[in-house]
């Protein structure tokens, strides 16, 4: 195993990448909370508002609307919300 031959430069605070996907988990968790009594989760409540805005869609054209990253499995939060009977996979 590789060892550092120096120390890595402390950049927190100065780093916008860092700062907007520290802002971005921060946010989805507040958005988690809420929406934790109606047994919804943020990435869930996003495919339901695509899919009330823009009717019946497959799971690859959802996942471009909502601009999911594309290392997400955008099926993971559908099969989710079918599971909890939210609604049944033939509205999907």
């Amino acid at each position: 195993m590789a060892t550092r031959s120096r120390p890595v430069e402390d950049i927190e605070g100065r780093c916008n990448c860092l700062a907007a996907r520290h802002a971005t988990r921060y946010l989805t968790a507040a958005y988690d909370q809420a929406l934790n009594p109606f047994g919804l989760r943020a990435t869930q409540f996003s495919i339901l508002y695509t899919l009330a805005r823009y009717g019946p869609l497959g799971i690859g054209r959802s996942a471009e609307v909502i601009v999911m990253d594309g290392r997400v499995d955008a099926s993971r939060p559908v099969y989710r919300l079918n599971a909890g009977a939210r609604f049944g996979a033939s509205e999907i």
